[in-house]
């Protein structure tokens, strides 16, 4: 994967996490994704360019902001909002409604959320389309490997339409969720 530029327009989507009063906790990723790097493929296809994910404390939350030395999710994006062409950011606004407000709030990115029921639909079918179609381009990274191992897929009665779920409940899938929703968003916007 080539090194991404600070010019090329980046989707950041991210998937939140709290901590399990029983079991292994989710985890909070963040996603970036661009459109394919050969220009050939970039209407169709998306590369991954970015990833990373804290672990949601057991019975407790994620510090957002964390420190300098360890930041936290929204100090991240913050970061990367600055030192790249940031476009978007994207993800479930149902655990994400404060980080989003302020981030409209203080104009830091232009927010679209991703609902859980239609678009998150439309956009794990098509994430898995883009995965089998091999339009993903990715550096192999062993974690979102590990994710998108980690998922199954639950369709509707009509067998057409699909829902990302974790093979177990102890399995992570949030970089898989978190892609799903950023290619998505990634290949609907105009970059």
């Amino acid at each position: 994967m080539p090194e991404l530029g600070n010019r090329e327009p980046l989707v950041l989507a991210v998937d939140a996490a709290t901590g399990r009063e029983v079991g292994q906790s989710d985890c909070f990723a963040i996603i970036g994704l661009t459109r394919h790097p050969d220009p050939e493929r970039r209407k169709s296809s998306v590369g991954v360019r970015y990833l990373n994910f804290w672990q949601a404390p057991a019975k407790g939350k994620i510090d957002f902001q964390g420190t300098e030395h360890a930041p936290g999710p929204e100090m991240e994006i913050r970061r990367l909002c600055k030192e790249y062409r940031v476009i978007c950011v994207t993800g479930d606004p149902r655990d994400l409604h404060d980080m989003f407000t302020r981030f409209r709030r203080e104009r830091v990115v232009y927010v679209k959320e991703v609902g859980q029921v239609k678009d998150r639909v439309e956009a794990d079918t098509d994430w898995l389309r883009i995965i089998q179609e091999k339009r993903v381009a990715h550096d192999g990274d062993k974690n979102l490997r590990k994710h998108i191992q980690n998922s199954d897929r639950k369709t509707d009665d009509f067998g057409k339409h699909l829902r990302i779920v974790k093979r177990l409940d102890s399995l992570k899938i949030d970089l898989n969720v978190a892609a799903s929703m950023g290619s998505y968003v990634a290949l609907h916007l105009s970059m």
